[in-house]
């Protein structure tokens, strides 16, 4: 009867630690497969645990919670979930997030935590050339849907056939399915070489960078936001740079 009632102490204490721990985070975090700035480091399209999500925008927001003592939990999914899940619910967020007008007002924004540049790129063999915007019209574009550089592309009325997911034009331009792939120079080549499909070149790149941020939902916890923007700011007063 002893060795019973021990037994079940032990599956109680263990069940009130494991619950302990699940609820411990205060925010939820969602990142994607972006080159040098955010990647599984096990080679993965999806992860559920921080610690095998890494990269420069990653390291920088994980840096920042350690020093706001914040709990949080860390997924690497796709653009449009990361943003959409961050919109839609309280405590959470999503890195690294260009700032730009139709998202300026939707999110809480701490930052900036990188810097990159929109890139154009194409076959390493073909001989088109780029010199200006204007030159991208009447070729064919390959982008990622939704991403920044596409919306930028649409809006100047140049057409972008647009894929899911980004690693997949590395392999559009190789088979001569599209001309040009317009992404970030941060994240091309590691894609390209991801993908299987290395031979890529840099035709054009715009001259002016972006920034990226953590993006919060609007309703954080408005001290959970402080002790973040609090740690952000601090961190850069010290020396820690985002580029």
């Amino acid at each position: 009867m002893f060795k019973y009632l021990v037994i079940c102490c032990g599956i109680a204490l263990l069940m009130s630690v494991r619950t302990v721990w699940a609820g411990n985070s205060e925010v939820v975090l969602y990142t994607n497969t972006n080159g040098m700035f955010s990647y599984s480091t096990r080679g993965n399209e999806w992860e559920h645990r921080a610690e095998y999500v890494t990269g420069t925008a990653v390291q920088m927001v994980k840096d920042i919670f350690q020093a706001a003592s914040v709990n949080y939990e860390l997924k690497l999914r796709n653009l449009t979930v990361g943003l959409e899940r961050a919109k839609a619910k309280a405590n959470t967020g999503y890195l690294a997030a260009s700032k730009d007008a139709e998202l300026s007002n939707d999110y809480l924004w701490i930052g900036p935590i990188a810097r990159d540049y929109w890139a154009f790129y194409a076959k390493r063999d073909s001989d088109v050339r780029v010199d200006s915007l204007n030159d991208l019209r009447g070729l064919k574009i390959g982008g990622h849907r939704n991403s920044p550089v596409t919306k930028f592309l649409q809006e100047k009325g140049i057409a972008v056939r647009t894929e899911k997911e980004d690693y997949v034009n590395p392999y559009r331009l190789n088979y001569d399915l599209i001309d040009i792939w317009a992404t970030t120079r941060g994240s091309s080549f590691k894609l390209a070489f991801e993908s299987g499909y290395p031979e890529i070149m840099e035709v054009y790149r715009l001259d002016s960078y972006i920034e990226l941020y953590l993006a919060l939902n609007k309703n954080t916890d408005k001290k959970v936001v402080r002790k973040l923007t609090d740690a952000y700011h601090e961190m850069i007063l010290h020396g820690r740079r985002w580029y």
